[in-house]
Parts: C-alpha cells; structure tokens; sequence
C-alpha cells in the first residue's frame, strides 16, 4: 500500500531471489517496477500506475511472477519480459492497460494473458519478439484495441477467444505472425484492420 511519486528511473528496482509487494502505487515517473532474477512465486495484486513517461512494468528472468485486479494508465509501454529460459512463466489476468506505445511485449518462457484489455490506439497491443515454449503460451478472453493487434516475430502462441479492433477502423494488422511455426488461432473476433490476418 505504498504510494510513489515523481520518481527518475525505477520507482522500484528489486534484484532478489524472494520479495512481496502489494496494492504499489506510482505515478508521475520514469518508470514503474522492475523484477529481476526473483526466483519464488510472486503475485502482484492492485497495482496502480498512472502516467509513467516508459515502462510500467519489467519483468527479467523471474520464475514464476502473476500480475492481477491492476490498472496501467497513460503508460508509455505497460508490460515488458525478457527471459532466456523457457520454464519461466508470467501470468497477466484481469489487467487494464491503457498504452501509448505498446501493451505487452518482449520475450516470453510461458504465459498465460486473459481477461486483460488493452487501449493503445496508435501502437501495439501485444508484441512478442520471441516466444520460447510456444505450446504453453495462450492468449485467452482479451479485449485489445490497438494499431496493431497482436505480433509475434518467433515462435508460438495459442490465441483464442480474444476480441481485436481498432475503433477507428484504421488499423493495420490484427493478428501477424512472422514465423514459420504454425499457431492455433480459434475463435478471435477481428475488425477495423486493414488485413486481419498476416502470415497465419
């Protein structure tokens, strides 16, 4: 239940095996929160970060880390990962990310992303460089209002159910995927773009 304003840099860096946050604030800042190297399970539940000028959230090599019931707004990039190692899992559920940039990015061991929406009207919803353990990543029941609905440059991901648009129907691409590996896309509700569908 910590409130953190007008921060340079992070607000909050933590380079530790074991930590509990909860209920964080920031706002006015650089940057949000940083998690490297957190090896125990770590749920971050009611964030609340408002108008931070780059990254809401950096995730780096963290075992098991699930962010829940929290809200990104006037964020430039919401939520970023960087891992090397496949068996590690991120969990977004039930998440409200209002970006400018772009929502959720980076590369991903094992994700689970459902029941998040994502605002980012001239940007990214979702822009996955890399996924490395492409059958145990899903995006599940999201809402992504974006430019660009969902990318992902190397490996696979399982999108289904999921509702994708640009609400001024001058979108680029729904969902594009440039890798070879063939995905499972079920059930996704895409419009406003100018191709809804690019390499799938």
């Amino acid at each position: 239940h910590i409130k953190m304003s007008g921060c340079v840099g992070y607000a909050i860096e933590v380079d530790a095996e074991r930590v509990e946050l909860d209920s964080l604030s920031i706002a006015y800042s650089e940057n949000g929160l940083r998690l490297s190297r957190v090896r125990e399970d770590l749920i971050l539940d009611s964030m609340n970060f408002n108008e931070i000028s780059d990254i809401g959230l950096k995730v780096e090599s963290c075992r098991q880390v699930t962010l829940k019931n929290s809200e990104f707004k006037a964020v430039k990039r919401g939520v970023v990962s960087d891992t090397e190692f496949y068996e590690d899992l991120l969990k977004i559920d039930n998440f409200d990310l209002r970006c400018s940039e772009v929502g959720i990015s980076g590369v991903l061991g094992q994700s689970i992303i459902k029941n998040v929406l994502i605002v980012c009207p001239d940007g990214h919803g979702i822009n996955i460089a890399k996924a490395l353990h492409g059958s145990e990543n899903y995006i599940d029941h999201c809402t992504i209002d974006a430019k660009n609905g969902i990318e992902l440059a190397s490996g696979s991901l399982i999108i289904e159910n999921n509702i994708i648009f640009n609400r001024r129907e001058i979108g680029n691409i729904g969902i594009n995927n440039t890798d070879i590996l063939v995905p499972t896309y079920n059930f996704n509700n895409i419009y406003g773009f100018t191709a809804r569908y690019q390499g799938c």
